[in-house]
């Protein structure tokens, strides 16, 4: 007589960050790299704004999730129950309100659930400046991050969680926010010049055993969702065992700049035809036929 084979249990995947109709940033951009990265993976997303475009839209129209909708929805998805998925690691992004910040850190704090990593991206400003509001920058710097495994700012809000604000010495703040954050294994600038070369960007990143700069000359023009396709590539690597964290960020940078040269050679394309592009360039062989 055989035996029942217990099904096995899959290691989940959620995204927590916004969500436009008109616009391939945020949640879309995370999906798709989740998606087609680690296929195997249970692919979870929910959305902080459902917006008709990105915050600087003149049009921008849409609902703010309530801080009590988000608690109770992310507790109904890390909740142990009869699913053969278990969420091991999230990706938080875009929190419009210090409240969706609280509401976040008790409930990954509270739950009765056992996570591998949290990847923070703690969306608050580039440039040189902040645009979201000071009690959610509060928020995230000192609530948040905290809680955080590895970290994925850019230069603006790297500077910033490490109060270094119009400092653009990347790996002097990478080291900065090593000792600041016990918890952090490892952080990833984003938007970083390179130490030799100043002309060039890229990503620093630093871990507790060693720090690399990745990058290359800068491109012209200003192309949305870089960094959220950057940090659905390292979440989609990271969690799917696909690579450490430093070799994740340095797959993320390399497919960035291919996706933004691939659009300065045929400005054509549409942003996801972009990133679809790279991304079944990455895989080879293995792409999904549908890609």
């Amino acid at each position: 007589m055989s035996q029942k084979t217990e099904p096995q249990t899959r290691h989940g995947l959620l995204s927590i960050t916004s969500r436009v109709a008109n616009g391939w940033v945020g949640n879309s951009l995370i999906e798709m790299a989740c998606g087609i990265l680690a296929p195997r993976h249970p692919f979870f997303a929910l959305d902080t704004v459902q917006w008709t475009a990105p915050g600087n839209h003149p049009r921008r129209e849409g609902p703010v999730l309530d801080a009590h909708d988000l608690k109770g929805m992310i507790s109904a998805l890390l909740a142990p129950g009869s699913d053969d998925f278990s969420i091991r690691h999230v990706l938080t992004g875009y929190l419009r309100t210090p409240e969706q910040v609280e509401a976040l850190v008790h409930t990954l704090h509270k739950g009765p659930h056992h996570l591998d990593t949290i990847i923070v991206d703690p969306v608050a400003g580039d440039n040189g400046r902040l645009y979201v509001s000071p009690d959610t920058a509060a928020a995230l710097r000192d609530k948040l991050v905290p809680m955080a495994a590895y970290i994925l700012p850019n230069l603006t809000e790297a500077a910033f969680l490490a109060q270094m604000e119009g400092v653009d010495d990347a790996a002097r703040i990478a080291t900065v926010l090593l000792d600041r954050y016990p918890n952090l294994r490892g952080v990833a600038i984003t938007s970083a010049p390179g130490d030799q070369h100043p002309d060039q960007i890229g990503a620093h990143v630093a871990t507790r055993d060693g720090a690399e700069w990745t990058g290359g000359k800068c491109l012209p023009g200003h192309h949305h969702g870089t960094g959220d396709f950057f940090s659905g590539v390292v979440l989609a690597l990271v969690g799917s065992g696909g690579c450490d964290f430093s070799t994740a960020c340095a797959t993320a940078t390399r497919l960035v700049r291919e996706a933004v040269s691939l659009h300065e050679g045929d400005d054509a394309l549409t942003p996801r035809q972009m990133y679809r592009h790279v991304l079944a360039n990455h895989l080879g062989d293995r792409a999904p036929s549908r890609l």
